[in-house]
């Protein structure tokens, strides 16, 4: 199976790591300065990355970092959302 990154990653940065949240699974990954390096690098290459470090790109695969490239997330979510809330009316906080 081909994985692609998530469009929904954010991160913040520093000397002392990085903070990942992947806002479509509400998951949050923190990692130390090398394997961040390690994402940052490869994040767009997942077959290199899977190569690199194969612990490290399991692990954000299961928490919905990198998913199947063949998965549209945009109506995987809006298919969620609607599980979610079935009275049709979508909500968007500002």
């Amino acid at each position: 199976m081909n994985m692609k990154e998530s469009l929904y990653n954010y991160y913040i940065q520093d000397h002392t790591g990085m903070v990942l949240y992947n806002a479509s699974a509400d998951e949050i990954v923190i990692l130390q300065p090398q394997l961040a390096k390690i994402y940052i690098e490869y994040k767009e290459h997942p077959e290199i990355f899977k190569e690199k470090h194969l612990k490290l790109f399991t692990h954000l695969c299961e928490r919905g970092f990198f998913v199947d490239e063949t998965l549209n997330e945009v109506d995987n979510l809006i298919a969620k959302w609607e599980k979610q809330d079935n009275d049709g009316v979508y909500r968007i906080i500002v």
